[in-house]
């Protein structure tokens, strides 16, 4: 996500000399040529670009200080004069401005993503650990594997994570068509495909109509909706039908 940049105040001259000799001292710019000075250059910028509390930052911890200044120096583009190198990185010692900014980013990234409501995507990006992955999207695709976005909407049904396969073989037994189903998508894949409009036999794995047919009964019927609902949000797209799966999304 691009943050858009603001005008803040410049932190004071002494404390960002202070923050730089911190920084060298812990050895987070051995690399520059002119450590000290390439340090100030660094934090002087990003505490106006990034919001950045320089008196927070002076009294951090050693743990959050690296972060925040290995952050900056990984983030800025010197050729550019901009933080463009690493548009993902939040730092811990902006102001609450700022972080409201990021927060707001991050939820609108996860809203659209899903199609869901700002308040259901809030809850989701309690779930999602945004600071350790590389990025929203990432933590939104790991949060689906784990299958913990499933729970954050609201669906209870546990079949939803089971593979479509397996359930397939056991209760039509003998179909040697159904041995092509890939056998990592679950039912929770297949909802999520429909939702965005993608390719139902391609996230299957077999083009066969009677397969297609059977796992939509069953999704239905682990959705608590009828087939129709479901066979319709297929056929004529999640925006011209009545979204069936709200206890994803809504």
């Amino acid at each position: 996500m691009t943050r858009k940049r603001k005008i803040r105040e410049s932190a004071d001259i002494n404390t960002v000399a202070r923050l730089a000799k911190r920084a060298v001292d812990l050895g987070l710019y051995d690399w520059a040529k002119n450590p000290r000075f390439t340090a100030a250059m660094d934090i002087e910028s990003a505490c106006d670009y990034y919001g950045i509390d320089a008196d927070c930052l002076m009294s951090a911890s050693d743990r959050d200080f690296v972060h925040d200044v290995s952050g900056i120096a990984n983030a800025i583009n010197r050729q550019r004069k901009d933080f463009s190198n690493d548009r993902h990185f939040s730092p811990r010692c902006a102001r609450e401005s700022y972080i409201r900014e990021s927060e707001d980013d991050d939820i609108n990234a996860i809203k659209n993503y899903y199609g869901c409501t700002k308040a259901r995507a809030r809850e989701i990006s309690d779930i999602i650990d945004i600071d350790n992955l590389e990025d929203v999207a990432q933590g939104m695709r790991d949060a689906e594997h784990k299958g913990y976005v499933t729970e954050a909407m609201g669906v209870k049904n546990s079949e939803i994570y089971q593979d479509v396969k397996s359930w397939y073989l056991e209760t039509y037994p003998g179909d040697s068509v159904a041995e092509g189903i890939d056998e990592d998508v679950t039912f929770y894949d297949c909802a999520v495909t429909l939702i965005r409009e993608g390719d139902i036999y391609d996230i299957l794995g077999v083009g066969d109509s009677i397969i297609r047919e059977k796992v939509f009964e069953k999704l239905a019927d682990i959705l608590g909706v009828d087939y129709n609902s479901v066979y319709y949000l297929w056929r004529d797209g999640v925006n011209e039908v009545v979204k069936v799966m709200t206890r994803f999304y809504m």
